[in-house]
C-alpha cells in the first residue's frame, strides 16, 4: 500500500477476470508472452481492424500533475497478503516511510508499536472468515495514508481433498424408480454370452459349454430402501441355453429357467478412502445374490439322455455358478454412474479470459445417510473440486470450511429430488477455479485485435493527468496484468450468494512501441463482495448477475508518479459494471452432482437458506 485510502473486502469468483473485461473492452486478451507489434494472435481467425503503428513519444510526468502532499509509504511485511490462520490474533508488522519522518502508525485502530529500521507491529484480533486489516500512518507534517489487506481466518482443507458435510440429497421413490428405468435402458441390449467361460465345465469324463443363450430383455422388478440402505431387483424371464455335451460321445441338451432373479443389497459404510468395488446410488454394494426359478435341464436325444442323467446335478450346478456370475457381472456394469458425480469424476471445463479452458473434476462421495421404507433415500456425502493441471501460486491456501449444519428440506407436494450444497462446496468450487489459473489474465492493447477500440492511454485520460504527460499521443497501448492473489471465498446467507475476492492485483502499463521498457502506471490491489445470480437450467446450474456489491482499491506502487486515490477509485467503478458483465457471459454452467442418472428435473426450484444452495425439483 502506498498512501492510499484501503483495500476493502469482497466477493468474487472472478474479480480478476472483471477487472481485464471492463478495461478491455471487449479486446484481445491472452495470457501467453507478448508477441511482436502487428503479430497475430495465436488461434484467431479474425482479421485484425487495427494494429498499432508506434512508436509513440515517451513523455514524463510533470510537477503539476501530481497530487499536491502525500502521507507516508505503507508496505505490509508479515502476515503476507490474503494469508490464511487458524489463530484468533495475528502479529501484523508494517514499514512506513516518509521524507518528513512517520509519528505514529495504527493498526486495525490500536497504537502500533515502533520496532526500528521503520518497521512498526501490534496484534490484530480476527473474525471468522476473510479480514480486513486497516493500517493508518502519519508523517511528521501530519499528513495521513492508510491501506488495508486481507487476512482470512478459520479452518481450512487441502485443496482437491473430500470435504465432509459438503452436500446431501434426499431422494423420493419417483427418483428411484427413475433409476431403475435406467438400469434397463443401459442393459436393453444386454449379451450374457460373451461373460460366461468357455467351456462352462470340463473334466477327465465330461466337457460342458454353452453355444447360444437366450432371455427376455432384463427388467428391474423394483428399487426399495431400508434404514441401512438400499436394494434393486433385477429379472430375467424366459431364459434358455444350448449345451454341447461331450461324455463318451458328443450330444446336445437344453439348460432352461423360466427366471432367473437378481437382488443387489448397498449399504452406508464409513469411506476408508478412494472408492473401490461395486457401487449402487454411490453406496457399497454388500451382496448380489442370483437364484432361478425352476433351472433344468432337458436333452435333445437319447444319448444325451443316457449319459447325462447320472451327472444331472452336478451339470446344473455348473450352470448355476457360470450364468450366476454372467449376471453379476452384467447388473453391476448397468448399475456404474448411477448418481452423476458419485466416485466418477464430472469434468468442468472452465473458459480463461486469456483464451482457452482449464480443466476442473468435481466428485461426490457418500458418507452416510438413511432410508426411509416406501418413502426414499437420504445420503450425506463429501465433495471434492480438483484442478487437474494445477497453476503455480506463490501463496499456500487451503479451502476454507465452517461445516453448517444440515438442512432441513421438506419436499413440497410433486417435489421428488432434493439437493443441497453447503457453502464448503463453494468454497471447494472457487479454490479449485483459482488453482486451475482461471484468475491470470493479461489484456494487451499492443496486439491485433477484432475490435476497433483496443485499450489505450486514453481510457487513462479522464482519470489521470499525468498519464497525458506520459502519453501524449492518446493511442499508446495499454497493457493490463490482472492475477488473484488469493482464492475467492463465496458465502451463502441472507438469501444470496456472495463471491468475495481479496487480494486481485491489478498492473496497468504503457508500451510506447519503441523496443524501450514498459512504463507502469499503478499497480493495486482490489477487494469485492460480488452479488451473484443462480438459477436451474436442465441438469445445470447457471450464474448470471454479477453486481459489485462492494469494491476497495489500494494503490501498492506508482512506478512513474503518483496518482490520486479518488481517481484510481473513480476509474475502477467506472469500469466494473461492464467489467463484471463481460465476466457473467464466460462463466461455465455447472453439472449438479448427485443427480441419479436418467433423471430429467421438472418445475425446478433453487434457493439459499441455512447456509446452503438447496436445489429442489420433481422427475420424470
Amino acid at each position: 500500500m502506498q498512501h492510499r485510502r484501503g483495500l476493502i473486502a469482497l466477493s468474487a469468483l472472478s474479480v480478476l477476470s472483471a477487472l481485464t473485461a471492463v478495461v478491455a473492452c471487449g479486446c484481445t486478451k491472452q495470457s501467453n508472452r507478448l508477441p511482436g507489434a502487428g503479430s497475430v494472435v495465436a488461434g484467431s481467425t479474425a482479421v485484425p481492424l487495427w494494429a498499432p503503428q508506434g512508436p509513440f513519444p515517451r513523455g514524463q510526468a510533470s510537477a503539476s500533475s501530481a497530487p499536491a502532499r502525500q502521507g507516508p509509504q505503507i508496505t505490509v511485511v508479515s502476515p503476507a497478503r490474503g494469508a490464511q490462520v487458524t489463530d484468533t490474533t495475528v502479529r501484523v508488522e508494517v514499514e512506513a516511510s516518509d521524507p518528513d519522518g512517520v509519528q505514529a502508525v495504527t493498526i486495525q485502530g490500536a497504537p502500533a508499536t515502533d520496532v526500528g529500521g521503520g518497521r512498526w507491529e501490534a496484534q490484530a484480533t480476527l473474525g471468522p472468515g476473510l479480514n480486513l486489516i486497516e493500517v493508518e500512518a502519519i508523517d511528521g507534517l501530519g499528513d495521513r495514508s492508510t491501506g488495508r489487506f486481507s487476512v482470512a481466518h478459520g479452518q481450512f482443507e487441502a485443496g482437491g481433498a473430500f470435504v465432509q458435510g459438503a452436500a446431501h440429497a434426499r431422494l423420493g421413490q419417483p427418483a428411484l424408480d427413475v433409476v431403475g428405468r435406467e438400469v434397463e435402458a443401459r442393459s436393453a441390449n444386454l449379451d450374457l454370452l460373451p461373460l460366461l467361460p468357455h467351456p462352462v465345465y470340463t473334466s477327465t469324463l465330461v466337457t460342458l459349454d454353452i453355444v447360444d443363450l437366450t432371455h427376455a430383455p432384463l427388467r428391474v422388478a423394483g428399487v426399495s430402501t431400508t434404514a441401512g440402505g438400499v436394494s434393486i431387483a433385477i429379472e430375467l424371464d424366459q431364459l434358455v441355453a444350448d449345451l454341447d455335451v461331450n461324455l463318451l460321445g458328443r450330444g446336445e441338451a437344453l439348460a432352461l429357467a423360466d427366471r432367473a432373479r437378481a437382488v443387489v443389497q448397498a449399504r452406508f459404510a464409513a469411506p476408508t478412502g478412494p472408492a473401490t468395488g461395486a457401487r449402487l446410488l454411490g453406496l457399497d454394494v454388500e451382496r448380489l445374490d442370483v437364484s432361478f426359478v425352476n433351472l433344468r435341464l432337458q436333452p435333445q436325444s437319447g444319448f444325451a439322455v443316457t449319459v447325462l442323467s447320472p451327472i444331472a446335478n452336478l451339470l446344473v450346478g455348473a450352470l448355476r455358478g457360470a450364468i450366476s456370475n454372467a449376471i453379476e457381472r452384467a447388473v453391476l456394469r448397468a448399475l456404474e454412474r448411477p448418481l452423476a458425480g458419485a466416485d466418477h469424476p464430472l469434468r468442468v471445463n472452465l473458459p480463461l479470459l486469456g483464451g482457452g479452458t482449464a480443466p476442473l473434476d468435481l466428485l461426490l462421495r457418500i458418507d452416510g445417510g438413511r432410508g426411509w421404507a416406501g418413502a426414499g433415500l437420504d445420503l450425506v456425502g463429501s465433495l471434492s473440486a480438483t484442478a487437474p493441471a494445477p497453476f503455480p501460486h506463490a501463496l499456500p491456501a487451503g479451502v476454507l470450511v465452517t461445516r453448517p449444519a444440515a438442512p432441513v428440506v421438506t419436499p413440497a407436494p410433486g417435489e421428488s429430488v432434493a439437493l443441497a450444497f453447503a457453502g464448503d462446496a463453494a468454497n471447494a468450487f472457487a479454490h479449485a477455479f483459482w488453482l486451475a489459473g482461471a484468475a491470470r489474465y493479461q489484456v494487451d492493447g499492443t496486439a491485433p485485435t477484432n475490435k476497433p477500440h483496443p485499450p489505450s492511454a486514453r481510457l487513462l485520460y479522464p482519470f489521470f493527468p499525468l498519464v497525458r504527460d506520459l502519453a501524449p499521443d492518446p493511442a499508446t497501448p495499454l497493457v493490463i496484468d490482472a492475477s488473484l492473489e488469493a482464492p475467492p471465498t463465496v458465502r451463502l446467507e441472507q438469501g444470496a450468494v456472495a463471491l468475495r475476492v481479496s487480494e486481485a492485483e491489478v498492473s496497468v502499463w504503457l508500451d510506447y512501441l519503441d523496443g524501450g521498457p514498459r512504463a507502469e502506471v499503478l499497480r493495486a490491489r482490489l477487494s469485492l463482495d460480488v452479488s451473484v445470480r443462480v438459477a436451474v437450467q436442465g441438469q445445470e446450474l447457471v450464474l448470471s448477475d454479477l453486481r459489485a456489491a462492494g469494491v476497495a482499491v489500494d494503490v501498492v506502487a506508482e512506478p512513474s508518479g503518483d496518482l490520486d486515490d479518488q481517481h484510481v477509485e473513480d476509474f475502477i467503478m467506472q469500469a466494473l459494471p461492464t467489467l463484471l458483465d463481460s465476466v457473467a457471459q464466460r462463466l461455465p454452467r455447472l453439472p449438479i452432482p448427485g443427480l441419479p442418472a436418467g433423471v430429467t428435473l421438472v418445475a425446478p426450484s433453487c434457493e439459499v437458506r441455512d447456509g446452503h444452495l438447496i436445489v429442489r425439483a420433481g422427475v420424470q
